[in-house]
This record gives C-alpha cells, sequence and structure tokens, in this order.
C-alpha cells in the first residue's frame, strides 16, 4: 500500500452514500477528494523516497520494459489494458494526481500523459483487487463503489470510497503489498489503473529534465560552492525535488531528522529555534539557503520548525546520501550553523553580518561537563557566554526567610553586621542556592557583569554537555559597541526575573498582611496581601490538594488500568500523524489493545453496528435542556414518514 493513499482514503468516508450514486453513471463528473500536501507525510517515509526513487527510476531491472513508440502511440490513442477514461476523468485523474507527493512535482503536461495511459478496471462484487505480500506494479484510484482494506489476519482496518487512491509505492520500487484490497461483497465498482511501466517511463524522461534543474539548483547553494562540477552531478543525481503550498510544516522541531533541504524557489521560516530567550525568534531563509543538515550530522532531533513562506521547491538529501557525499564539509556546515545560531537571538539581528564573523573568529568554543561550575556567584567578570548546545541552570544565593522578613530588598543589611551565635556556636547552615532560571541554546550570560563592572550576580552550572562561544571583554566591547542597550536591558529583565523568584521564595505568611480575596483559580482561591518588609502587594493563592492531586494524576498516569493506559496515550500524541486514529492504518494497531478485545469490528467498519445507548425520555425533566419544538415545526416532518431510506437514500 502507498505511503499517502492510506493518510487520504479516511478523508471521504462522510461521502461513502454519496458515492454510490456514481456507479451507474461512468460518464458523470468524478469528484475526487483533496490528497494530503506532502507536507503531511511522515519524515521517514519521505526518506525512504528520496532514497529509492531516482536509483530505482533508472534501475530498471526486473521490470517490464516499454517502448518509447508504444508510450507515444498510448498517449495519443487512448489506453489499451481497458476502456479509456472520458475527458472530464481525465481532468478529475490529473487534479487527484496533482495533489499527491508522489506526482506532486510533475508537470501538467505529464499528469495528463499519465492519465490518457490509464484505463478503466471493472471489478466485481467481492473480487479482490490486490493481495497482501504479492509484488505491486499498478496504481489504482476509486472510480465507483467501495473498496474494503483487509488485513491478513481477516479484519477490515479501512474503506476506500471514490477518490480513494492506493499502490502508488509499486511505482517507484517493487515493494510488497502490505494489505488485501476487495471489492463491497454487495455490489460492483470500478477503478482507474496506471500500470507501472508507463508510470516509469514518464518519470524517467521528467527524471533528465529534473537532473539539469537540480544541478542548476544545486550550483547556487552556498554551502556546496566548493564542490567540483563531476561533484554537483553526483549530488544532483541522487537529490529528490518537492514542492510545498504556503502554511505547510515542512519540519517538525523534536522529531528525529532523515532530511537535508536546499531551497530551489520560494522562501520558508525556521521558527521554535530552540527552547531560551531565541525560542521566539524567526529566521527567514531563500533559495541558494539549506536547512535540516544539524540533525543529520550530530544525530539530534530537529532543533526547530520550518514552514513554508510562499510556494516552496525544495532540493531533498537523504542522510546516507548526505553523509557520503558531503562528509568533507562537516567543517563548513559546523561553522555555518553556528552563525545561524548567532542570527536566531533577537538582539544579534541588529549586528552587521561582518561583525558576526568576526565573533565567530574571535570567539573560543568552550566545554563544559554535567554539574560543571561556569561561573559562580561574586567572581569578576571578564567573559560573554552564548550558549551554543546543551542546557545549564542559573542559580541564586537566597537570604535566610527569617533574615528576609526583617531588612527591606531597597536597604540591604551592611556587611560589617554579623549575627553572633548564641547556641553554643551552632550557625544556622545557609540556605542552597536557588535555581532562578534555565539557560538555553542561544540564551547570553555574562553581559551585566561587563557592562556594569560588577560582580556576577549568579552561578551558571551545567545541567548536561554544554558548549558557549566565549567572548573575551575587549572583543566584547568592540563587536557589541552598537547594539550595547539593548544588550543591557535584555539583560536587566532577565535578572529582574530572577529577582522576582528570590522574592517569592523569601515570603512567609508571617510577613504577610492580608487584604481581600480577589477571585477564584483553577486551584483554589487568590488572595491579596502585602509583604510589610518592602511594602509590596502579592498574589497568594490558596491550593486545593484535591486538584493539585488531580493535575498530578493527568500528568503521570499511574493509577490506571494498564489495558487501556496505552490506547489513552496513543489517543494523546501531539503530532496527528503519530495520534491514534482512523489515519494510516492505525485502526488496525487500535484492534490489538486489550482493552478493546471482544468489540465487532465487522459491525463497526461496515456501519451496521446498532447504536450503543438510545436515551430514555420519559418526563419533562429529561427534555428540559433540549429547545422547544412547536407544533408547527413538527407538522413539518409529517410528510417524511413515508420515507424509508433505500438503496441511495434518493428520494429520502
Amino acid at each position: 500500500m502507498g505511503c499517502v493513499s492510506s493518510v487520504q482514503r479516511h478523508l471521504a468516508a462522510e461521502n461513502a452514500d454519496a458515492s454510490e450514486a456514481s456507479r451507474s453513471a461512468s460518464s458523470q463528473s468524478i469528484h475526487f477528494v483533496k490528497t494530503p500536501s506532502v507536507a503531511q507525510v511522515h519524515e521517514g517515509v519521505l526518506s525512504e523516497m528520496v532514497r529509492f526513487r531516482r536509483p530505482n527510476i533508472r534501475d530498471s531491472a526486473g521490470f517490464e520494459v516499454v517502448d518509447s513508440e508504444e508510450v507515444t502511440l498510448l498517449i495519443q490513442g487512448g489506453a489499451t489494458e481497458g476502456p479509456q477514461l472520458l475527458p472530464e476523468e481525465q481532468q478529475a485523474v490529473v487534479t487527484a494526481l496533482r495533489e499527491n507527493v508522489i506526482f506532486s512535482c510533475m508537470q501538467t503536461e505529464q499528469l495528463q500523459s499519465l492519465a490518457k495511459c490509464m484505463f478503466v478496471q471493472v471489478v466485481k462484487p467481492g473480487e479482490t483487487v490486490i493481495t497482501e505480500g504479492e509484488i505491486g506494479d499498478k496504481f489504482y484510484a476509486v472510480r465507483s463503489g467501495r473498496f474494503d482494506v483487509v488485513a491478513n489476519n481477516g479484519h477490515t482496518i479501512n474503506r476506500l470510497v471514490v477518490g480513494s487512491t492506493f499502490g502508488e509505492l509499486g511505482l517507484i520500487y517493487r515493494a510488497k503489498r502490505t494489505a488485501t484490497v476487495i471489492s463491497d461483497p454487495m455490489a460492483s465498482g470500478s477503478l482507474f489503473a496506471l500500470p507501472g511501466k508507463y508510470f516509469r517511463y514518464v518519470a524517467a524522461q521528467r527524471s533528465m529534465e529534473t537532473f539539469q534543474s537540480s544541478l542548476d539548483a544545486l550550483k547556487k547553494v552556498k554551502l556546496l560552492e566548493s564542490l567540483t562540477a563531476e561533484q554537483l552531478e553526483v549530488v544532483a543525481t541522487f537529490v529528490y525535488s518537492l514542492q510545498y503550498r504556503p502554511g505547510d510544516t515542512i519540519v517538525h522541531k523534536g522529531e528525529p531528522g532523515r532530511v537535508m533541504y536546499m531551497i530551489q524557489s520560494g522562501t520558508v521560516v525556521c521558527t521554535d529555534i530552540g527552547s531560551g530567550s531565541a525560542a521566539i525568534a524567526k529566521v527567514q531563509l531563500k533559495e541558494g539557503d539549506y536547512f535540516g543538515e544539524r540533525a543529520l550530522l550530530s544525530a539530534e532531533p530537529r532543533s526547530a520548525t520550518v514552514v513554508a513562506h510562499t510556494d516552496v521547491r525544495v532540493i531533498a538529501l537523504d542522510q546516507t546520501t548526505f553523509t557520503s557525499l558531503l562528509g568533507p564539509l562537516q567543517q563548513l556546515l559546523d561553522y555555518n550553523r553556528m552563525l545561524r545560531t548567532l542570527e536566531s537571538i533577537t538582539v544579534m539581528k541588529k549586528v552587521p553580518y561582518a561583525l558576526k564573523k568576526k565573533l565567530l573568529d574571535s570567539a573560543r568554543i568552550v566545554h563544559f561537563e554535567p554539574n560543571e561550575t561556569i561561573l559562580n556567584e561574586g567572581d569578576h567578570g571578564d567573559t560573554f557566554y552564548i550558549l551554543k548546545e546543551g542546557e545549564a541552570k542559573m542559580l541564586q544565593q537566597p537570604k535566610s526567610r527569617s533574615s528576609s522578613s526583617a531588612s527591606s530588598s531597597s536597604n540591604p543589611p551592611s556587611p560589617i553586621h554579623k549575627i553572633i551565635p548564641l547556641n553554643n556556636g551552632n550557625v544556622e547552615p545557609p540556605p542552597p542556592p536557588l535555581e532562578v532560571a534555565r539557560i538555553l541554546p542561544g540564551d547570553t550570560f555574562g553581559e551585566l557583569a561587563i557592562l556594569d563592572r560588577r560582580r556576577q550576580p549568579a552561578s551558571i552550572v551545567a545541567c548536561t554537555k554544554v558548549e558557549c562561544f566565549a567572548l573575551t571583554s575587549r572583543d566584547f566591547d568592540n563587536i557589541f559597541e552598537s547594539v550595547k542597550n539593548d544588550l543591557y536591558d535584555l539583560a536587566r529583565q532577565k535578572e529582574i526575573v530572577s529577582s522576582d523568584k528570590l522574592f517569592a521564595h523569601s515570603i512567609t505568611l508571617s510577613s504577610l498582611k492580608y487584604i481581600s480575596a480577589i477571585g477564584m483559580g483553577s486551584f483554589g482561591v487568590v488572595h491579596m496581601a502585602e509583604h510589610v518588609p518592602t511594602g509590596r502587594f502579592v498574589a497568594v493563592k490558596e491550593m486545593w490538594k484535591s486538584r493539585l492531586e488531580q493535575l498530578r494524576q493527568t500528568h503521570h498516569i499511574q493509577n490506571c488500568d494498564s489495558d487501556w493506559k496505552s490506547i489513552v496515550q496513543a489517543l494523546l500524541q501531539r503530532q496527528p500523524e503519530k495520534r491514534a486514529s482512523m489515519i494510516a492504518g492505525s485502526l488496525l494497531d487500535v484492534r490489538r489493545e486489550k482493552w478493546l478485545a471482544g468489540f465487532d469490528w465487522k459491525s463497526f467498519t461496515r456501519r451496521v453496528m446498532p447504536t450503543p445507548w438510545i436515551p430514555d425520555v420519559t418526563s419533562e425533566i429529561d427534555t428540559k435542556y433540549f429547545p422547544k419544538v412547536s407544533k408547527e415545526e413538527l407538522a413539518e416532518f409529517d410528510s417524511c414518514k413515508d420515507h424509508k431510506p433505500v438503496g441511495n437514500w434518493e428520494g429520502f
């Protein structure tokens, strides 16, 4: 089965009844449901397409050979294996093919040629169209009727209706069918069929055109400027051209990366870069730029989401080819990746490109192990850092709660004042440092100590392995002269946030003067109070333990039946393509759940299952929330009492 058709099949399910009327009129206009764009194909499937597409189009071993003259005559005269398509049917097929990822990059003339190569295949009731495990070499689109997708255990996992397509992977390489497709046992149907040999011929002709256009596009990619003409030709042989529409998500943040993209035309926007202060920044890429190489180099998940800003054509390269062909360019790739990291930092957007390059040339790369201290609170500051990889935390030493209640934040105690121990020398140990912020890729630290000529206001400790750009105070002054004010404002904002966290940590109930309740929150009552030592007003939330426990159970499912836990987690997947649903045959996975053992799937998929529950309306209380219906409105339904649903619901 194809990688896209199974995603698309369920979209026509609501129109299944309407499709019955099309069985008797083959010349009637066919309306195909819209197939998902290439953006909805999982990247793992996409990488397989990129990997196998061009080599298998060029390598025809094992495929039926087709003569060019045969195809020319076929296009001129129509299909020979069965009834040819009517003009309106050809147009409907062209529209459907254009929306399918396999055909998305073909020109209209090529799609029209494929439509002319297709023929109508009439299918008897209950006839098997394809069988699971057999080698596929035909592509199908449902013309009329309904077809069941059946697994090898006999379960029906999907239903195909007018406009559904299947079998497209058999056109590219000798893929085994992953399920059996059988026509409705109660009625005949028909299919538009495309033999693989004709597709491969048209694709091979286009392949030569694509090779030259890909070669021309690769010459504009800055990354590949150092490659020779022969090396560029090798890369052009293995790339795959893809098209995206405005708003299509090309890369999802957090997913494994298996494909590198080079922009041939159009623009894309990189969003949600990293997770720190730079996460809100956007980077726009245009023709000649590239993205996706980081995940391939470092085997990390995607670090940003990339969305098509305009109509975009990209050249895709799979991981294996990328490693073998572009491995020697790793140093240049890493340099460009660091430059892009700088461009994603909000304050760096105002720094000229030449100064960004100067920063990279001047900065040294420093590494820290987990739990290693990068900066100590109170040390002299002479280094500015930009976190490149990893994660760190900012720690500050809070004042003890007892002392903080007796002092004002605007009036800190004098350093000459000392606490004299009265309990036989047993001094209360200082409280542990408080984490006031997380530092993530793209975040900066150390700038306040340089700008204000003061000691470090906080300690920085690595949480994971950390890699940073480190810049001396002299280089910092030279490079950031034009944006010092912006950098200072950004640093002060972060300092205020950390100060508020320290202040909140120091508050005790005895230091608060109650004012009034101001509202009800999700987890309890919110009160207004005054912090007496500082005069600051604070909101205090009285938390209900039952609500907190409910939240904990929601986020950490523990007290649940193991039989339904897995299916609930599958239904709550964030990415639609991974979520358990009727998409991509995942109904088969749902059926394997123990919690649904004994469920009548056959009746469910055939839509003959009786209603599981009918409300018992016996009094006015049962209907008090229903909208009232007048006798005049009810009288309008009297004319429908004698109508019964038959066949295709005509006349009802």
